[in-house]
């Protein structure tokens, strides 16, 4: 197998490699969000905070493998949009952002499904590093600390329950991942619409309509 180029010293000191990790191809995210069967989550800032700590993990620097393939998360080639096959099947994206979203976005698969590609559980931050640096190919526990260290995430905790830490040392808000608009965005259902000119709440979330008319129309066939 032909391995990516190591990694710089992580943040405990350990050297830890890049190797092709397993990705999902567009198939899966529109099982999984176009049906909108979701049985976890994690929020955008969490998906974030782990991004950019799995990037700084794989070895993203001038000169690797990952940053010549504008691949920061080292994912194999899935089909990802704007993706084609690279070296030893890493996925070669076309641009930075496109990567970036193809790594936000895989995390962002893996914590709502509650398991990766090939059905190992991803339901804690350990158990998604652990599909994400297996012990067969890392030095997981390693991998796990220093991704830890960096978000300030306790390794143990369910991922839909995260949240971007105070005092964190990273600075979420300057990472171009953040806007990205190829990522998966379910925010739009908690808009607020105004329906004060008939009479109702001028605050009334989308998503309160959208069932309210869901009902309407399942009692007009009963009737």
């Amino acid at each position: 197998m032909i391995r990516a180029a190591a990694c710089p010293f992580a943040s405990r000191g350990s050297l830890l490699r890049s190797v092709p990790r397993r990705a999902d191809g567009p198939a899966a995210f529109v099982r999984i969000f176009g049906a909108r069967r979701l049985r976890g989550s994690i929020s955008p800032a969490a998906v974030a905070a782990i991004a950019s700590a799995i990037q700084n993990q794989e070895g993203f620097f001038p000169g690797s493998v990952a940053y010549r393939n504008n691949n920061p998360g080292n994912l194999v080639y899935a089909g990802q949009p704007g993706a084609s096959p690279g070296v030893g099947g890493f996925a070669a994206f076309d641009t930075l952002a496109d990567g970036q979203a193809a790594l936000q976005n895989q995390i962002t698969l893996d914590a709502v499904r509650g398991t990766d590609v090939n059905g190992n559980p991803t339901t804690t931050v350990a158990q998604l590093l652990t599909s994400w640096a297996p012990p067969s190919e890392n030095d997981t526990a390693a991998y796990i600390a220093n991704v830890s260290a960096s978000t300030g995430f306790d390794p143990n905790a369910p991922l839909s329950s995260l949240s971007v830490p105070t005092g964190s040392t990273m600075d979420y808000s300057a990472d171009p991942t953040t806007t990205d608009s190829n990522l998966i965005n379910f925010s739009a259902l908690d808009t607020p619409v105004d329906l004060s000119s008939v009479g109702l709440p001028a605050t009334t979330p989308a998503w309160e309509i959208g069932v309210a008319v869901l009902g309407l129309v399942v009692l007009a066939r009963l009737l």
